[in-house]
Formats: structure tokens, C-alpha cells, sequence
């Protein structure tokens, strides 16, 4: 598993573990945030499938009443610095997994393009 996909599962369970502390659901979480953060966003931030953005992770981070440790840590565990900027080895292998993602795209439609022209000689 790559750095940056460890970093987003270690701040979905940050996530949740906080959001269970308080003893909240992942829809009463969304309403604390007044919508900004839908509950199927919380579900993928927390699963780890997710990065998000900085505004859905400010609001998350002031409805669950981070301390400012805590909203540093998850920041940072989703590659934002104290200014809210991504940081460039960030970028960089966010880049490289979407190019791995497309490779493995490219290659599956080669071999369904393939299975296709099977198909359609019979």
C-alpha cells in the first residue's frame, strides 16, 4: 500500500474513532457541519477511499471540536501543510496512483476490446 494510502486510512480511522468518541452517527456528524460533509463523503473519508478537501476537512475538524493537534494531524495525514497547502511529494503520488489507476484501465479495455471482437466473430 502506497504512503498516501496510508495516510488517508490512518485519517479515516482518526476520523472515526473521533466521530464514535462523541458517540455520533455519520449522518448527525453531516448535519453538524451543516451539510458540508454529506454522510457517504464521511463513510469514504473514513474507509480510507477519500483524501477530501480542505473545506470539508476544516469542517469536519470544527464539528467534531478537534483540538488543534488533532486537526493538524488529520491535515496532515491527508497531505495538507499548516497553510492548507498539499505539499509537493503529496502531489506527486497522488499523480502516481492515478496513473497506475489509468494503466490498469487501459489495460482491462484492451483485453474487453478484445473479448468483444471474440464475441462478435461467432
Amino acid at each position: 500500500m502506497a504512503k498516501v494510502e496510508r495516510d488517508q486510512v490512518a485519517a479515516g480511522r482518526l476520523l472515526k474513532a473521533l466521530r464514535e468518541e462523541k458517540g455520533l452517527s455519520q449522518r448527525e456528524l453531516s448535519e453538524r457541519t451543516d451539510g458540508v460533509v454529506g454522510p457517504t463523503h464521511i463513510a469514504r473519508l473514513e474507509t480510507g477511499h477519500l483524501a477530501g478537501k480542505l473545506h470539508k476537512i476544516d469542517a469536519l475538524a470544527l464539528a467534531l471540536e478537534m483540538t488543534k493537534a488533532q486537526h493538524a494531524l488529520f491535515r496532515s495525514y491527508l497531505g495538507y501543510g499548516p497553510d492548507g497547502v498539499v505539499d509537493t511529494p503529496t502531489i506527486v503520488k497522488r499523480l502516481e496512483v492515478v496513473e497506475e489507476q489509468l494503466a490498469d484501465l487501459k489495460t482491462d479495455l484492451g483485453r474487453l476490446e478484445g473479448q468483444l471482437d471474440q464475441l462478435l466473430e461467432r
